[in-house]
């Protein structure tokens, strides 16, 4: 038997009101009880509002020194990519393009804001190409998108000499490039194609890079290369202030003797 005692009435919009009066008190500075200060930008803003994020949650209920303080200070984020992300919890949008994607991503991973690090994946994905595969790559494998580094690394072996022309492939650490040369599907049409990419890599930035092209160079098959190349090498800069790139080159003139 239906009980006419009691009814139930709902407002389903009254949610949105109430995220909407918060959001206009933030820009009138109204009723507001925390400052969070990144870089040089300070963000008034309702505790309450952060505490829907779990970083902030654990924040405000341990032992923090933040939990009681009325200003908070992040570091290891940009003002503008944490300012995007505030502009999320209080409305629930929120606009990424591909200047403001990385800074996005960065404070979207420390602060566990997970829907803001699926909507960057599913950006990246949608404007994914060879263009951008080594941009893609190396975000997949610093935030663990596990799909899409998949197919970038795969793309990015098939077509290094093609991507090595890129201003994206200068931008490598020599850790990551050191990756992919010991990579087993790593494809080139010979191997003139890697000492030329690895060199155009090396001049970019010369002083910085002599330390790591010892390691480099070892994963080189130099005697697969031109003798008129292994001379270019020998007079370059770089290699001639390391006995141990000498040593490897003159190794491989050699098997051609």
């Amino acid at each position: 038997m239906e009980d006419r005692t009691c009814s139930r009435y709902e407002d389903i919009s009254q949610r949105d009101k109430i995220l909407a009066e918060l959001n206009t008190q933030r820009h009138a500075r109204e009723f507001l009880d925390l400052v969070v200060k990144v870089q040089d930008m300070e963000f008034p803003c309702h505790q309450a509002v952060l505490a829907s994020t779990p970083y902030f949650k654990v924040m405000f209920s341990s032992s923090f020194t933040e939990r009681t303080s009325k200003i908070v200070e992040l570091h290891g984020i940009d003002s503008d990519g944490f300012s995007k992300i505030l502009d999320f919890l209080y409305t629930g949008e929120i606009r990424i393009t591909q200047d403001d994607i990385h800074d996005i991503l960065q404070a979207a991973h420390m602060l566990q804001v997970d829907k803001i690090t699926e909507y960057c994946q599913t950006f990246i994905e949608e404007r994914y190409d060879l263009s951008n595969c080594l941009s893609a790559m190396r975000l997949s494998d610093l935030y663990g998108f596990s799909d899409l580094r998949e197919q970038a690394r795969k793309d990015t072996l098939s077509n290094f000499s093609w991507l090595s022309q890129s201003e994206e492939f200068l931008t490598l650490s020599g850790e990551e490039l050191l990756d992919l040369l010991t990579d087993k599907k790593l494809h080139v049409t010979d191997e003139e194609n890697i000492v030329d990419a690895v060199i155009r890599w090396l001049d970019h930035d010369p002083e910085n890079r002599r330390t790591a092209i010892v390691s480099i160079f070892q994963e080189i098959h130099l005697m697969s290369v031109r003798v008129s190349t292994l001379k270019k090498l020998e007079l370059h800069s770089v290699i001639q202030d390391s006995p141990e790139c000498l040593a490897i080159v003159a190794a491989a003139k050699e098997k051609h003797l």
